[in-house]
């Protein structure tokens, strides 16, 4: 049976360190690590900073890797009928109940 990969805090890797672990298929990775997201403001504004002298490989793997599968998260239905119930102001800025608006 596999060993558990250790998590590893992305917030204290440099952003080439980190570019190169989250480009990598997960099943050869000997860490886990959130690569859904940069992990810090100042990563993501020097890869953008930077985006120029990534190769077009580099920049493809880092996207897919930001893609999450296509389903819903555990909080999707509150927060659509929260949203449903709520009123709002149409582009008359009137008051508007969502809710009489059903798809």
């Amino acid at each position: 049976m596999p060993r558990d990969k250790p998590l590893v805090d992305a917030e204290s890797m440099r952003l080439d360190e980190w570019l190169a672990i989250v480009t990598m298929p997960e099943h050869k990775r000997k860490v886990k690590l959130i690569d859904y997201q940069f992990p810090t403001d100042a990563h993501r504004a020097q890869f953008l900073q930077e985006i120029h002298t990534y190769p077009e490989l580099t920049i493809r793997a880092l996207l897919r890797a930001f893609l999450i599968e296509s389903g819903t998260l555990g909080t999707d239905r509150f927060t659509r009928e929260m949203r449903s119930s709520a009123p709002t102001r149409n582009c008359c800025g009137e008051w508007m109940n969502m809710s009489s608006h059903a798809d």
